[in-house]
């Protein structure tokens, strides 16, 4: 998930999703999605899916499992976790795309962030 807006009890995230390696195939509304590309793979199998400019990681921890190729970020379907629940952190953005990130969560949102 990447985090886009904390609170005092909980934070909104946008849940990542490869749909079993299927990318965005058969999806009604694909321009809900935007596609998410590990730094780490060095453009080894990873494609673009949506028409939205990729969101590209700057740092995973040691230990995380590479992103699979055809991983995309769903827009439009934020969700909201408390942080009494377990959460590991695994990296962040690259600024960029942190930044382009909220910009389009904002819009799907209706909100400025």
């Amino acid at each position: 998930m990447i985090v886009v807006a904390c609170h005092e009890d909980n934070y909104v995230a946008i849940p990542l999703y490869t749909h079993n390696g299927k990318g965005l195939v058969n999806k009604a509304r694909p321009d809900e999605f935007v596609s998410v590309k590990d730094h780490r793979d060095n453009d080894k199998g990873w494609k673009q899916l949506s028409t939205w400019e990729p969101l590209v990681t700057e740092y995973v921890r040691e230990g995380i499992d590479p992103y699979e190729p055809k991983t995309t970020a769903h827009l439009a379907y934020p969700v909201s976790r408390s942080y009494r629940l377990p959460v590991v952190k695994e990296g962040w953005l690259e600024a960029p795309s942190a930044k382009y990130m909220k910009d389009l969560y904002g819009r799907f949102a209706g909100i400025e962030l």
